[in-house]
């Protein structure tokens, strides 16, 4: 979904109210993300989407992954940044 990147000293790494909008209607999410990012590395984001969400999610065929990540540096700088993702439902295979 996203990468999170740190410059030069490490960071940690937090994910803030993770959720899909799908037809209208909000669902939670999990959000695996690393606690710590080494310096000058990064680490991707990944949602994970219960079976409720993914069943929605085919039904409709689109929705919309927000989630706030705050990263935090060994300095103790913070910044937050909101990442919006639109997604589409994988296509069912046919037999």
């Amino acid at each position: 979904m996203a990468t999170v990147e740190c410059a030069s000293t490490s960071c940690q790494v937090e994910a803030k109210n993770p959720t899909i909008t799908i037809g209208g209607q909000n669902y939670k999410i999990k959000v695996k993300v690393p606690e710590t990012v080494a310096g000058g590395a990064s680490a991707p984001v990944k949602v994970m989407l219960p079976k409720k969400v993914r069943e929605a999610l085919e039904e409709s065929g689109k929705g919309k992954v927000r989630l706030r990540l705050t990263v935090t540096t060994a300095d103790g700088q913070t910044k937050t940044v909101t990442v919006t993702v639109k997604v589409k439902a994988k296509k069912s295979k046919k037999r």
